[in-house]
């Protein structure tokens, strides 16, 4: 039996390897594009974003038709998506007016991926006429039958004004030889007769990409590494994963 030092030890060393290979997890991402924008009817519309971008990309967009904007951060790689954003609607007393942070992307693995998620929005809505939105959905491009995640959160006042939460977290394997369609919404939208009160909200997405055989063979060592006993000592478990940023 081999020394419990040595199986710490690595234990240790696998997981700073995994970590490192976490840094490329293959995939493609094509077709991708962000927007956020403000919306009052035309001619009053305002709007920014990337309509092609690519990896690593990191950018503060925004939009603004006074007293309504939004500010979206965005901080995107091949190991993680993370966009954080803030914003504010009000609509005049003859136009209804929507706010609005969204993106579509192709994305093709060369690899099966495990892709961890959570969001939250946190929003204020003080007065009847408005409602808000939070979309998250990935599917295969060539068949939106086949969805790997689907998440679908609005709320209307006339269920009740005030401040609500919307939260929401899962997991899936994004199978390699496919294209998948991701996308997502976050929008509060103020209509004519909720004037001059304004709908207040922010919120994050958080997506994590991380290669699937290395996290099967993380979790496979440490399993062994927890069923190594010494007689006089008891069950000594070593679990050691790759590390993530912290959660906003």
């Amino acid at each position: 039996m081999l020394p419990l030092r040595f199986t710490l030890t690595c234990c240790i060393l696998l997981s700073s390897a995994i970590a490192t290979r976490i840094e490329a997890a293959n995939f493609e991402l094509s077709n991708a594009s962000i927007t956020v924008g403000v919306t009052r009817g035309f001619p009053d519309i305002d709007g920014d974003g990337n309509a092609n971008l690519t990896l690593p990309y990191n950018a503060t967009h925004s939009a603004a038709i006074a007293p309504s904007s939004i500010t979206a951060n965005y901080d995107l790689s091949n190991t993680r998506f993370l966009i954080d954003f803030i914003m504010a609607s009000q609509a005049t007393f003859t136009q209804t007016t929507s706010v609005s942070a969204s993106s579509f992307n192709d994305i093709t693995p060369a690899e099966d991926i495990l892709v961890q998620y959570d969001g939250r929005f946190d929003f204020d809505l003080p007065a009847d006429s408005m409602t808000a939105v939070l979309d998250f959905a990935v599917f295969e491009s060539d068949d939106n039958t086949v969805i790997l995640a689907s998440e679908d959160r609005s709320h209307n006042t006339i269920f009740g004004i005030g401040p609500r939460t919307f939260e929401i977290s899962g997991e899936f394997i994004l199978p390699a030889g496919n294209t998948w369609l991701m996308g997502y919404l976050f929008r509060i939208t103020s209509r004519s007769s909720s004037a001059p009160f304004t709908g207040t909200g922010g919120g994050y997405l958080d997506v994590r990409f991380i290669p699937e055989p290395h996290t099967a063979l993380l979790l496979l060592f440490g399993t062994a590494a927890a069923n190594h006993r010494r007689p006089w000592r008891g069950a000594i478990a070593c679990d050691q994963r790759a590390p993530f940023p912290p959660t906003p």
